[in-house]
């Protein structure tokens, strides 16, 4: 069984936002791998499907993202999850925007999501993907910058990275056979 945790902040006014993207590709796989409705547990929206042969957990932690890590942590502990079947979806203002990386464990880069995961597991070792929504001008509008809407034109390179993380998501997590 994996645990895939996409990050963002829960309410409707956060929806659409830069930081929600780990919310927005979780519905996205949702969709594309027929899961099961959406449930409530320990402080978070979860979706059980199969993904390629592998029992999946998807997962929205419904603590506001600086604070994430304490569901992730309750999620892994419930269901038994090991480091190395956690994936972690979420922004990066150091990638441009529609590109998309997956690494395994180093730092957090200044992600207070990422952060709080890591002191709750006590560890970084576990699978980031990050999708870049490219970084402000001025570094003290990143703030504000995270927490704003897409433009028009952005949307379309956004969706055209969801779509690829959506189709390619077997390879992702490592269980295709391509």
């Amino acid at each position: 069984m994996i645990l895939v945790v996409g990050l963002g902040n829960p309410g409707l006014e956060h929806s659409k936002t830069r930081h929600n993207i780990g919310f927005t590709a979780l519905d996205m796989i949702s969709e594309r791998y027929s899961f099961e409705n959406w449930k409530n547990k320990l402080n978070g929206h979860y979706a059980t499907g199969i993904v390629g042969k592998q029992k999946t957990i998807l997962l929205k932690p419904q603590t506001f993202m600086n604070m994430s890590g304490s569901c992730v942590k309750s999620f892994a502990d419930y269901f038994k999850i090991e480091n190395n079947n956690l994936f972690v979806i979420y922004d990066d203002i150091d990638l441009k925007l529609g590109v998309m990386k997956k690494k395994i464990g180093g730092g957090h880069a200044g992600h207070n999501g990422v952060k709080s995961i890591f002191e709750n597991l006590q560890t970084s070792n576990f699978y980031k993907i990050r999708i870049g929504i490219s970084r402000p001008e001025q570094k003290e509008k990143v703030a504000n910058f995270v927490l704003s809407k897409f433009s028009l034109d952005e949307l379309i390179m956004v969706k055209d990275v969801l779509e690829k993380v959506t189709n390619d998501f077997e390879k992702i997590i490592g269980c295709s056979s391509v």
